[in-house]
Formats: C-alpha cells, structure tokens, sequence
C-alpha cells in the first residue's frame, strides 16, 4: 500500500514523469462493492430519476416508464440486479418488440451501473436482433 501512496504524492507534483502521472489515472482500480438492491426497487428508482429530470413531469410519463418495465418486473423483479444475466435478458426479450425492450433495458442497466448497483451492463451485449437459424433443405435448393 506504500507505494500507492508514493505513486499519487509523485503524480501530484508538477515534477512527476508523464508516465507515473498516466499510470495512477488508468491503474486498475479496486472491484466496486455492489449494492443488494432488487429490479424492482431499480426500477422505481429509476422512474423517479427520470420523472424528476424529466421536462415532461406528469403522471403520465411515470405510468409510461412503469408500462415498459412491468412485464421484466413480473419476471425478474424480486432478483437481485447485481445477479441478472446477459443470458437471462436474452431469453426474456421477445422478438416482437426485442428493440424497443432491449433499448429500455439497456437505459435501466445504465443507470444500475452509474449508481453502482453493478459493474456491468447485462443488457448492453445482448443482440439486437435475435439470431435465426435456419437449415438448407432439399426444398429450398432451385
């Protein structure tokens, strides 16, 4: 632990190399401890966010978002966030409305991450369209 110390006490000095100053910028930096919050508290949590910086601040803009997120809340919102798999939204997402649910899904997890409810975004690396699959058969052969 010395060292670290040493490392920013150098790198604030107006006398510190260039590569001590970018080494305690981008040193890797310690696991976040994740809060035990649930989908359905992120959600109302979010929500409220929204609703508060919101220009469009009515009642209706608030059953909105909750409208988006009810059938994920449904599914998983008793799970913890820090829990929630890529796999787990890919499965959940339909492919009717995949875009639109990824894209609110994505803001959502955005937020989980800024607030440090988890340090990824599981909804990010899922695809925006679900993969088809499909055999070449002797009926599809001109």
């Amino acid at each position: 632990m010395p060292s670290r110390t040493l490392f920013s006490t150098v790198a604030q000095s107006s006398k510190c190399p260039d590569s001590i100053r970018l080494y305690t910028d981008f040193r890797p930096q310690p696991a976040l401890e994740v809060a035990r919050v649930t989908i359905a508290q992120l959600v109302n949590e979010f929500v409220e966010e929204v609703e508060k910086n919101s220009p469009m601040r009515s009642s209706i803009r608030k059953t909105q978002l909750h409208l988006h997120y009810r059938t994920f809340v449904q599914a998983f919102g008793d799970e913890l966030v820090s829990e929630i798999t890529k796999e787990q939204i890919d499965s959940w997402l339909k492919p009717r409305a995949r875009s639109d649910d990824r894209a609110n899904l994505v803001s959502l997890f955005r937020f989980s991450v800024d607030h440090n409810y988890r340090d990824t975004n599981p909804a990010y690396s899922t695809p925006v369209q679900a993969l088809k699959t499909s055999f070449l058969t002797s009926s599809k052969i001109p």
